[in-house]
């Protein structure tokens, strides 16, 4: 809704790790953009969002997938010890900031997080005004972040924002949803603790301190909700894989590894020249893997929100022309619940940092639903927290309570005044086109001529770059 007394257009914005989500009003009604968490180089431009995605699949060295995580990494020590298992090459700069290396028209440029960050916020931007782009411009922007955000990580989403054409405003997930709700205004809340089930599971602490929100405590894990299914069905379906694929997918993006061929674990450099060296498809034994394991990735998020809604999907993977089918029972589904709540339940019991969050003294509890707004997962989740706390009082999920992210932000305050957009009254889900729908997924390698010609376009690149710096 425009804003009547400065003619703002505000949206909400949520930095998701698989996508990211853009809510605003046209017309009175309550529209959302989302967009693939995808940028990279196809060689020539920067592109973003579906078309990164489909190409990600293919030159993955080419591809950032899931910038937020760059962006937010609680230390940049811990990405450059990972960094192989990341398909593109990262670096630190001299101002000591993480950069991405892709090629560009001949040529190895370097981008920040943020950048990438930027240009996809920039092309959702263009998208709400439409294909002849004549709506009316978005002008303000309030962008959420992860509670464990520092001032400076704060700061570059900030610069990404403004660099997309937003008057940007930022802030916490947690501090939102406290004032989505109504609770900033409530004197009998000072402590509220805010639990939210998504890729990384937080749970933060929001006191207030003279009138302003801040983040008290702040706790996060990465290895719970969504990842758990995730992994579990690889592991499930990981004799099949290896198979149909001839691909050990357990085994994915680890330093060192045992080739087909090989005896024994080569080290770095031999790895190197070992994926120079051996023919197709031997020597992109890491792209291979990289590639099966994203496929499969977006095959179970997209059948995520049609196992919340109680139905049953197939997963199909077209790899290579040969098919992988797996269906997900509901079942499994209901089951693998009690193993997300478990694992909640055995972080706050036995994680430090947890223990402390539900030893505070709170006043009321708020659940960001995650994992396709799954409401009976926020439910148990929250039952089994007060169980394990037995001073918190009993939770009330109204409908909203479940809206993730984009949605919190529309009540958000802007420097223009109070931005109200309408909020959905129930919970949108993505309804399946039958009653059997099936996930698929498809994407190709290239061709060995293909093959060779992309490595003697990198030979032919590399050799002018060798030329250049000896002096020929």
């Amino acid at each position: 809704m425009t804003n009547p007394t400065n003619s703002i257009i505000a949206t909400g914005v949520d930095l998701g790790s698989s996508e990211f989500r853009m809510t605003y009003s046209d017309d009175g009604q309550a529209k959302e953009i989302s967009m693939p968490a995808v940028a990279g180089s196809d060689g020539k431009n920067l592109i973003v969002g579906k078309e990164a995605l489909q190409q990600a699949a293919i030159i993955p060295d080419h591809f950032v997938v899931n910038p937020k995580q760059l962006e937010f990494t609680a230390s940049e020590n811990e990405l450059m010890n990972n960094k192989h298992k990341l398909p593109y090459k990262l670096v630190v700069g001299k101002d000591e900031r993480l950069r991405v290396d892709l090629p560009c028209n001949g040529k190895v440029i370097s981008y920040y997080p943020g950048g990438f960050i930027g240009s996809i916020l920039r092309e959702m931007k263009k998208e709400s005004q439409g294909p002849s782009g004549k709506k009316t411009p978005i002008t303000d922007a309030v962008i959420s972040v992860p509670d464990y955000a520092t001032e400076l990580q704060k700061n570059h989403v900030h610069c990404s924002g403004m660099s997309a054409g937003f008057n940007t405003k930022v802030m916490e997930e947690s501090v939102l949803a406290v004032t989505y709700h109504g609770l900033d205004e409530d004197d009998a809340v000072k402590n509220t603790a805010v639990v939210h089930l998504g890729q990384t599971l937080t749970a933060s602490i929001v006191s207030k301190n003279e009138g302003e929100l801040i983040i008290a405590d702040c706790f996060h894990e990465d290895n719970a909700c969504a990842n758990l299914i995730h992994k579990d069905f690889v592991k499930r379906h990981a004799p099949e894989l290896n198979e149909l694929y001839g691909v050990n997918i357990l085994e994915y993006d680890k330093p060192n590894y045992i080739a087909p061929d090989a005896k024994s674990v080569m080290d770095d450099k031999k790895r190197k020249e070992y994926l120079v060296d051996k023919s197709f498809p031997d020597s992109n034994m890491v792209r291979r893997k990289h590639q099966l394991r994203r496929l499969i990735f977006n095959g179970v998020n997209g059948a995520l929100p049609l196992l919340v809604e109680g139905k049953t999907a197939t997963i199909e993977v077209n790899f290579e022309d040969k098919v992988f089918s797996q269906t997900i029972s509901r079942e499994y589904y209901k089951k693998f619940r009690k193993v997300i709540v478990n694992q909640v339940n055995k972080l706050f019991k036995d994680t430090v940092p947890a223990r402390k969050f539900l030893k505070s003294d709170t006043d009321a509890l708020v659940l960001l639903g995650g994992l396709a707004h799954d409401r009976k997962l926020v439910d148990m989740v929250g039952d089994s927290l007060n169980a394990i706390r037995k001073k918190m009082p009993p939770t009330d999920f109204p409908e909203k309570v479940v809206m993730k992210g984009a949605y919190a932000l529309a009540d958000a305050i802007t420097e223009g005044g109070r931005i109200s957009i309408p909020r959905p009254t129930t919970a949108r889900r993505r309804k399946p086109d039958s009653s059997s729908p099936v996930v698929r997924v498809k994407r190709e390698l290239p061709t060995n001529e293909e093959l060779c010609f992309i490595k003697r376009k990198r030979f032919v690149r590399t050799a002018l770059v060798v030329k250049k710096r000896s002096g020929y």
